[in-house]
């Protein structure tokens, strides 16, 4: 339920169904950025550089197999 009133406060629906992050006037719509920005702002993104590294890393790790999975199906 949070994320849902958080979802609806925060983002702004524009076409093409991508989400813009709205931040006093200025607006971002790259939702790995979001992610990111969302968790420094609420203390998730790690106590020190190294946990932020991690963190990263595994983000990237997703999309990247994300990515590579997206290139292997076939759309019949």
């Amino acid at each position: 339920m949070y994320f849902f009133i958080l979802k609806h406060k925060l983002f702004r629906p524009i076409p093409f169904g991508k989400a813009v992050l709205e931040v006093d006037g200025k607006k971002i719509d790259q939702s790995v950025a979001v992610g990111r920005y969302l968790a420094k702002q609420c203390g998730l993104a790690g106590k020190n550089d190294w946990e932020s590294l991690e963190i990263d890393a595994t983000v990237d790790t997703i999309h990247e197999l994300r990515a590579t999975r997206d290139k292997n199906i076939e759309f019949v």
